[in-house]
């Protein structure tokens, strides 16, 4: 999966820049995924739209985009990462960031011990699940970290 992600571009911009991710994208046998934008999520008819916390609440994200998009969540807490686990509206989440980047001032780093926790967490809560849904959803299962 490769996640266009670019805050300071206009909408406009954005969407004909998420079209040659695309095209890239889809050469190499992979998704393309649209970062806090539903417009644009929408429009370009992208697989993916990737959400954080503090964007659109799942429920509205999901009515915006279909049924047909997968959502994906950002999680930066072991409390995060529980509920994403469990919340079968999402098709998966992230971890991270796990090193300090310049893309996210102010945001610290998880480090790998949320990774291999988020892990866990998937494995010994939910793995029947994960992979009944996943099977049933999309005819794989995506682990992304």
């Amino acid at each position: 999966m490769v996640q266009f992600r670019d805050k300071t571009v206009e909408a406009a911009e954005e969407l004909e820049l998420f079209q040659v991710l695309r095209t890239s994208a889809e050469r190499n046998d992979k998704l393309g995924a649209v970062n806090d934008r539903a417009d644009i999520t929408t429009v370009a008819q992208a697989p993916v739209f990737h959400i954080g916390h503090t964007d659109l609440p799942l429920a509205s994200a999901r009515q915006l985009v279909g049924k047909k998009t997968m959502i994906s969540l950002s999680t930066h807490t072991p409390e995060q990462v529980n509920k994403a686990v469990t919340d079968l509206r999402l098709d998966y989440f992230c971890v991270g960031p796990v090193w300090e980047t310049p893309t996210k001032p102010g945001r610290a780093a998880v480090g790998p011990e949320l990774v291999t926790y988020a892990a866990n967490q998937v494995r010994v809560k939910n793995s029947a699940h994960t992979c009944h849904h996943w099977t049933r959803k999309r005819g794989h299962v995506l682990v992304s970290v």
